[in-house]
């Protein structure tokens, strides 16, 4: 798994987060594609915390321009090919005819529903790969 990880990009998201002490994740797509022997361009990376946050520290790091969606709390960047978007774990639904989420989002209230938070974000994922 770690020669899928070795673009700088994945170095950076580490420190970063690092250095604001949260946790980030790289999850859908990407990930599929690495065990169906496909190359993916487009990154998803789910942050215990703020993950527009992660992506402006980010951006300002790589002096690049960083896209924030706040009604859906994301954020997205585009560096040396690559298409990284950033999530907070939240709490979301779907409809059937959409993978994004219904009725904005809401951040779980503090530590204790961090991780069910991160559960919940990554359920959606199934129907996505499915699409």
């Amino acid at each position: 798994m770690k020669k899928h990880l070795q673009h700088i990009i994945f170095s950076i998201i580490g420190e970063e987060a690092h250095e604001l002490k949260i946790e980030a994740y790289v999850v859908g797509g990407f990930v599929r594609d690495i065990f169906l022997k496909r190359i993916s361009k487009d990154i998803d990376i789910v942050v215990i915390g703020s993950g527009i946050e992660l992506a402006e520290r980010i951006a300002k790091r790589l002096d690049i321009s960083v896209t924030v969606f706040r009604n859906f709390g994301t954020a997205m960047i585009k560096y040396d090919g690559l298409e990284i978007e950033f999530v907070g774990a939240r709490k979301e639904s779907y409809r059937l005819d959409s993978s994004r989420p219904a009725g904005g989002h809401h951040r779980p209230e503090w530590l204790g529903q961090i991780i069910p938070g991160l559960r919940y974000h990554l359920r959606g994922r199934p129907a996505q790969v499915c699409r």
